[in-house]
């Protein structure tokens, strides 16, 4: 009768102390303590709690753990902080991977001509030599290719050039690719190209224009002012200055 008094409370209690630990080990699977922190592991019984109850078993549990800082890994790839506030830990962050708007952490080169992988350019271009000038207005409409280093576009340019007191109309239809290098100078976002095309010169005379292309584009609002130098084996060198656009679409 009296090992049944003894033995039956002792047994009570130890099975109810292995029942919490149980519920405890159910809730993490890691943990250790550096540097003031306590690091855990959840598990999945964990993460499906609310924040309220999540808030119980963290101060049932380690409110007395010693560390003012507990730090959560997630199994949803993500994470908690908690920090010791007032006798209690409270939620100070939490974060997880699959809900990062990646917008707002991608770097500047990764979308510098916007959210489109379409762009439009509007620009002009000048040559001149000894008696004879030439200025056209370019419209250019193209794509990124790859990882939006590398683009493809059709373009229409129109203009005149003047020479021996006359002027004469000029209109040619191109297509073109571009190679960029994005890097950034002391804050300046550069992206320097080189690429090649292809134009047929309507007017004032019918032919067929290889060309070469190089410069640089400078970010600035929702695309790039472009610099760049265009030499073409009929239409010789000329300097063009333009901006691109990337629709938000």
């Amino acid at each position: 009768m009296i090992l049944r008094k003894i033995i039956l409370p002792l047994a009570t209690i130890l099975f109810f102390s292995a029942s919490l630990f149980a519920q405890k080990d159910d809730k993490f699977s890691k943990s250790f303590a550096h540097d003031g922190t306590l690091f855990l592991r959840s598990t999945e019984q964990y993460d499906a709690l609310s924040a309220q109850e999540k808030s119980i078993w963290i101060n049932h549990y380690y409110k007395n753990c010693g560390q003012p800082k507990i730090n959560i890994s997630t199994t949803r790839q993500g994470g908690e902080i908690w920090m010791m506030k007032d006798s209690a830990y409270v939620l100070v962050d939490s974060w997880s991977v699959m809900d990062m708007k990646m917008d707002d952490y991608s770097s500047i080169e990764l979308q510098r001509q916007g959210y489109s992988r379409w762009y439009y350019y509007v620009g002009g271009s000048a040559s001149g030599q000894s008696g004879s000038h030439n200025f056209t207005g370019t419209l250019r409409c193209g794509t990124f290719l790859f990882k939006d280093y590398l683009d493809a576009s059709g373009s229409i340019s129109a203009g005149g050039m003047t020479g021996g007191g006359q002027t004469e109309f000029t209109l040619s239809l191109g297509v073109s690719t571009r190679a960029y290098l994005p890097f950034k100078i002391k804050d300046v976002n550069l992206a320097p190209y080189a690429g090649i095309g292809v134009a047929y010169l309507v007017k004032p005379v019918s032919n067929f224009d290889l060309q070469f292309l190089a410069g640089f584009c400078w970010f600035v609002g929702p695309g790039s002012l472009d610099f760049g130098f265009q030499y073409g084996t009929k239409s010789n060198g000329m300097l063009t200055i333009g901006y691109t656009f990337r629709p938000g679409f």
